[in-house]
């Protein structure tokens, strides 16, 4: 639904996944913002009484500077925690943190707020990062769960 309000109302293409050339910074913070959720996930558990989806979502997407410099700093801590706990994936998330800033024009990111169209791009690679980490989590379990061929 939302990709064709996108194409109607913007003119956008949108991807049906990840763009990870895209630098739009709607879309960027999406990302991002998807990408601090889960390290959140990931250091916490899954039983978190409330994510940070839950309780920043809406001002992160509408305006970003008021919030994301709160946001690094619970994912420094979170990423300090899977450093201990699963250093590999703490070395692939901060990662792909830096993947995100690197795409990002530094004086466009946090801006103080996000017109119509960028909340809508914020949403899409909100989406777009999530099912990312996810669809490589079930690739890996598929992989773990495949038959090895046998050396001949």
């Amino acid at each position: 639904m939302l990709k064709a309000v996108l194409i109607r109302n913007f003119s956008l293409e949108i991807p049906v996944s990840i763009d990870l050339e895209n630098k739009d910074s709607g879309y960027l913070l999406g990302r991002l913002f998807a990408a601090y959720e889960y390290a959140q996930t990931q250091a916490l558990g899954p039983n978190v009484n409330a994510t940070i989806r839950d309780q920043y979502y809406g001002t992160a997407s509408a305006t970003p500077r008021s919030v994301f410099p709160l946001l690094q700093r619970k994912a420094t801590h979170h990423l300090s925690r899977l450093r201990k706990d699963k250093p590999g994936l703490a070395v692939n998330l901060d990662r792909r943190i830096g993947e995100i800033f690197e795409l990002a024009d530094a004086d466009s990111l946090f801006v103080p707020t996000l017109n119509a169209r960028r909340q809508a791009m914020f949403a899409v690679g909100y989406y777009h990062q999530r099912n990312d980490f996810y669809r490589r989590k079930e690739e890996q379990r598929a992989d773990a769960t495949a038959p090895q061929e046998q050396d001949r």
